[in-house]
């Protein structure tokens, strides 16, 4: 028997073996009580699908559309037993966020050594004291919430999720960029006053607990309220035209056929299929991410969210492959030494066009995009030297921003915005003609500076 043949044979086998364990395999309330001291108790990558479900979900290799039919044919307490999922670690977690937004310090928080399973996973030495209060909130809801109706339960996640989410929003760290926010408001005129408001609303800070980074959590929230505002056969569609898009592209640049530039290829492909820029430069800044990071998305609709990260991983795949094995044909405006990260470059085309798309001019777009992650790189530099003991020298400031990748990161906002910019002029009517704002207010020393 041909190797192919047999790998398929046995890829079914194992496929049909899984859901032959049933719903004590896929379900995080079943599934994790049974292994209480499993580093992985709670899931660093996906904390509310747990370990084996979202370990089967990266391992088959079909389509993201095939996966989750599959999963949902063969599991239909799969939203019930998620939901529960995410209402346990709500109730686990936002103790310990408080304790952190209000009482440890940062640099504190920041200076630990941590072990992560994945890059920008949840470190398992936060989760791990957890593991008991976890285990107990798992153990109440599957005795109190047998009897229960979907919609109560669903009512009780969606509950835990926006309570959860408002102490992210109350963080320390969050509410001090709120105050000099407020002071800059002051000084500028109304205008700029508004794009103060639009930039926080994009950028979306909020603490990154239980993640350890130092800086906040930028642009998630923003990211994953707009994609969840489409209704759910849109944001399939999006996802799955941009799923093939990438296939596509990989099999024929590993062929050495002629390709466009791999973020121009599956833009263009969306744009074909009828998706306005804005709501494919969302699929791109969150695709692009290193982790899924739904949580409270859960509990706000989990059919979407399970939509999003099944697709999630397989996007992030291609990720990882295309960046190890063709960096160089990656970028539309391919100009950087070092690769500025594809989120970094995604969510500053996502802030430019969606500060075009609100009335500013293209400069004042591309401004925003590139001062953001300036301001976020410098942020990110001053929590980590404020962690380190002793005078601070201009070396290990050097150093440290390199480690950082800060150059690169600027670079992401410049070019980031720029083509963010190029491609949501280029394809959304209302601002492609030439009633556009760019010839009333255009700065010549501000082009200058984003040059």
């Amino acid at each position: 028997m041909r190797p192919f043949v047999t790998f398929a044979v046995l890829a079914l086998l194992t496929h049909q073996s899984l859901f032959a364990q049933g719903l004590e395999f896929m379900s995080p309330l079943q599934a994790d009580l049974n292994h209480p001291v499993d580093d992985r108790l709670i899931e660093p990558t996906s904390p509310i699908l747990g370990k084996n479900l979202v370990a089967f979900i990266k391992a088959d290799k079909r389509h993201p559309e095939l996966i989750l039919q599959d999963i949902k044919q063969s599991f239909p307490t799969l939203n019930r037993d998620i939901q529960l999922s995410s209402i346990a670690y709500f109730n686990t977690l936002t103790g310990p966020l408080k304790t952190y937004c209000t009482t440890v310090k940062k640099e504190e928080a920041n200076d630990k050594a941590i072990d992560v399973v994945e890059t920008a996973a949840i470190p398992v030495e936060v989760l791990s004291p957890l593991h008991g209060h976890y285990i107990e909130q798992l153990s109440l809801l599957r005795t109190n919430y047998v009897e229960e109706s979907i919609s109560s339960i669903e009512s009780a996640a969606r509950s835990a999720a926006i309570a959860y989410q408002d102490e992210r929003y109350k963080c320390d760290v969050v509410t001090q960029l709120n105050k000099m926010e407020s002071k800059i408001k002051r000084y500028l005129p109304k205008r700029l006053d508004r794009l103060v408001d639009l930039h926080h609303k994009i950028s979306s800070p909020e603490a990154a607990f239980p993640r350890i980074q130092f800086s906040v959590n930028g642009f998630t929230q923003f990211v994953f309220g707009e994609l969840m505002k489409l209704p759910y056969d849109k944001l399939a569609g999006i996802l799955k035209v941009t799923y093939e898009a990438q296939v596509e592209w990989i099999s024929r640049r590993e062929k050495n056929l002629p390709v466009e530039r791999y973020f121009t290829a599956f833009e263009n492909k969306a744009v074909e299929a009828g998706y306005l820029p804005r709501d494919i430069l969302l699929v791109l800044a969150y695709s692009t991410r290193n982790m899924p990071s739904l949580d409270v998305q859960y509990g706000y609709d989990t059919d979407k969210a399970l939509l999003l990260e099944t697709y999630f991983w397989k996007l992030h795949a291609h990720r990882d492959y295309v960046t190890k094995e063709f960096e160089k044909d990656i970028f539309p405006n391919a100009v950087m030494k070092r690769n500025p990260g594809l989120y970094h470059y995604a969510t500053s085309a996502l802030m430019a066009c969606e500060v075009r798309l609100n009335g500013y001019s293209g400069v004042m777009a591309r401004l925003m995009a590139l001062g953001n992650k300036i301001g976020y790189k410098v942020h990110k530099l001053i929590g980590e030297l404020a962690g380190k003991e002793g005078k601070k020298g201009l070396k290990q400031i050097r150093e440290t921003a390199k480690r950082q990748a800060f150059g690169p990161g600027v670079d992401a906002g410049k070019y980031g915005g720029s083509h963010g910019l190029k491609f949501c002029r280029k394809n959304t009517p209302k601002i492609s003609d030439s009633t556009e704002l760019d010839g009333e207010d255009f700065d010549p020393e501000l082009e200058q500076m984003i040059q």
